[in-house]
């Protein structure tokens, strides 16, 4: 069992009970004062610090790991395909397919601003003239605020 870096740092720092006992604290806010009494077994003492690191460890990290944004996500407007460190968007219209947005990409992240590749885009008679676009991954749905021709719309698009 790996041992959290602030249970490592956790040190006597005062006498409490007009003597008979002792303070440990650590530096994470988390974590609470461990009051030793005098004449407590070292046993003892090592099975409080143990079920403390178990019960705290546990809980001190609730943040899910990120994981991998690349795949394609489409309805029967939109392809965006996400690969490596690029996000290309493609509208779809009956046969054709023409180029939106093309930028940087962070994988991992659930929210990711994308900077324009602006050769692609100015390239590309549908290409965005916006020079960073805001991506936000929601499960297995990528979302972004299409803009064209002065109008706005919400997208969201389905992992395939």
């Amino acid at each position: 069992m790996e041992v959290p870096e602030w249970a490592e740092s956790l040190q006597v720092v005062r006498p409490v009970n007009k003597g008979r006992g002792l303070v440990a604290t650590g530096p994470s806010p988390t974590t609470s004062s461990i009051h030793i009494q005098k004449g407590t077994t070292m046993k003892t003492i090592l099975a409080v610090i143990m079920l403390t690191i178990v019960t705290l460890s546990g809980c001190s990290n609730t943040e899910e790991a990120p994981t991998t944004t690349v795949g394609t996500y489409s309805d029967d407007k939109f392809r965006a395909v996400v690969e490596g460190d690029v996000i290309v968007i493609e509208i779809l219209a009956d046969d054709t397919k023409m180029l939106y947005w093309q930028g940087t990409w962070d994988d991992g992240e659930t929210k990711v601003v994308s900077a324009a590749d602006r050769d692609a885009l100015d390239a590309s008679l549908m290409g965005s003239g916006a020079d960073e676009k805001e991506f936000t991954v929601d499960g297995d749905s990528l979302e972004f605020e299409f803009q064209a021709l002065g109008s706005k719309t919400n997208v969201s698009l389905d992992k395939e």
